[in-house]
């Protein structure tokens, strides 16, 4: 997550993040595809998919946090939509994906198990060029972990195609100390937002950094 100078946070600044963070920006791919879909379900439905879900297939903790988090992240997305009552959000349908084709170039992944092993792929997110400057942000962008992808139809509003990432953060609150060896400096940390695909950029390579605890690099030399 990219926070103010001042590190303070409140739910506003989230709205007014998500309200905006698709409109204009400093780099942008494409196109984004959806592809391979897991599951489907309508959120009047959605503890009885989780619960019969686990019982024949193996969830990455990345999958589980995804799923006690997504309820809570929908209803601040909800929020942002008008004319939604809350028929419309029990019937509301859930497409779930595992991957997503950025461009034609790139896969991104959110899936518990891909060759023995999961995948929670690093993304880099677009910040609005008139907020950018009011953040610390690396040339405009953000970094963040996808947890999930879906389509979400609510009853009488087009499909929106949308991923539920988890933050990084710069490590240090001092702006002068952001950046490590030329590259960022990050920690992830237990902030979770819905953002369309079209904020996604590409994903991005992160690196632990040897014998620190929740310190991470941002490998901006193959961007």
């Amino acid at each position: 997550m990219c926070f103010a100078y001042n590190l303070s946070f409140r739910r506003d600044s989230i709205l007014n993040y998500l309200r905006k963070i698709t409109t204009s920006s400093t780099r942008k791919r494409q196109t984004l595809t959806l592809r391979n879909i897991e599951g489907s379900f309508t959120l009047s439905n959605f503890y009885e998919f989780v619960n019969t879900y686990k019982i024949t297939h193996h969830l990455a903790p990345e999958a589980e946090k995804a799923f006690d988090v997504l309820i809570n992240s929908l209803n601040e997305y909800f929020d942002l939509i008008e004319n939604v009552t809350n028929e419309d959000i029990e019937e509301t349908l859930i497409k779930w994906y595992t991957n997503a084709t950025i461009g034609q170039v790139d896969i991104i992944r959110a899936k518990s198990e891909y060759f023995g092993t999961p995948v929670f792929s690093d993304i880099v997110i677009n910040m609005n060029e008139e907020e950018a400057e009011d953040y610390n942000t690396f040339n405009g962008m953000c970094f963040a972990k996808l947890l999930m992808l879906f389509g979400l139809k609510i009853p009488g509003h087009e499909e929106q195609y949308l991923g539920l990432i988890q933050w990084y953060d710069f490590k240090n609150n001092n702006p002068h100390k952001l950046f490590k060896y030329d590259c960022p400096l990050v920690k992830i940390i237990p902030m979770y937002t819905i953002v369309s695909i079209d904020s996604i950029v590409e994903p991005v390579h992160v690196i632990p950094r040897f014998g620190r605890s929740n310190e991470y690099f941002i490998n901006v030399f193959i961007f």
